[in-house]
């Protein structure tokens, strides 16, 4: 396409716009009339969009929390690693992902970066509310519990452990990649196994305060030593 017939493509959909604005009223109806017509001239709707380094994933056939949309599928490596771009992670949003253990079980987890620049990854489940299976929603800038409501900064996911905290999931930065270990998906899979031969309780009672941090060996490589230390869940899906 010349740059001439792109100026005259331009030109004919802002005439169109205006020509659409002036019969009808109400900001609501603009937008979707802006939204129609730039799809129509080929604009980008986000910066999402625009990556194609953002893959497009298949939705998980099965769901390890209720009430909710299928989360994408990610799938490990040979190497027995889920690997993401980091640019995908960018809109500071929190994306939700479903795992496939070797029996073909579901793993929830979900990952934001915050905006003191750290990637930080979450299983979708806590000590207190996993047997409910209901998981987490974000709401601005926290995470809400499904089952009780109680919201926790996303600058804290994976630093602050126990209770109704999201349980820390281990990650490390390879390059322009977050790595997260398919074992430690595995691991976490006690979490979300309630009714169906898994643990029955994970934490030590009933309230929100009463899980105290248990630490963990955590490999050299590890990227982030103190979410690694913080593993409680894992901790104990592996005993």
């Amino acid at each position: 396409m010349t740059r001439r017939s792109i100026v005259q493509r331009r030109r004919s959909a802002e005439l169109s716009f205006g020509l659409l604005a002036r019969a009808v009223r109400g900001p609501a109806t603009l937008v979707a009339l802006f939204l129609a017509v730039s799809i129509a001239m080929g604009l980008p709707q986000s910066a999402a969009a625009a990556d194609a380094s953002v893959p497009v994933r298949p939705l998980a056939q099965a769901m390890a929390t209720a009430n909710h949309d299928p989360f994408p599928l990610v799938t490990a490596n040979p190497a027995g690693e889920v690997r993401f771009a980091l640019s995908e992670f960018s809109d500071g949003l929190v994306h939700f992902y479903t795992f496939m253990t070797a029996e073909s079980s579901p793993v929830e987890f979900f990952v934001v970066w915050t905006p003191d620049n750290v990637v930080r990854t979450a299983l979708n489940a806590c000590d207190v509310c996993y047997r409910a299976k209901r998981g987490y929603h974000q709401d601005g800038v926290v995470v809400v519990c499904n089952n009780c409501g109680n919201r926790f900064p996303v600058g804290q996911v994976d630093a602050v452990n126990g209770g109704c905290n999201p349980t820390p999931l281990a990650a490390r930065i390879d390059g322009s990649d977050l790595v997260i270990s398919a074992a430690d998906l595995t691991a976490g899979l006690a979490y979300f196994q309630v009714g169906r031969g898994g643990r029955q309780h994970i934490g030590r009672g009933s309230d929100h305060s009463d899980a105290v941090p248990r630490p963990i060996s955590c490999p050299a490589t590890t990227a982030r030593p103190r979410s690694c230390r913080l593993q409680q869940g894992l901790a104990r899906a592996r005993s």
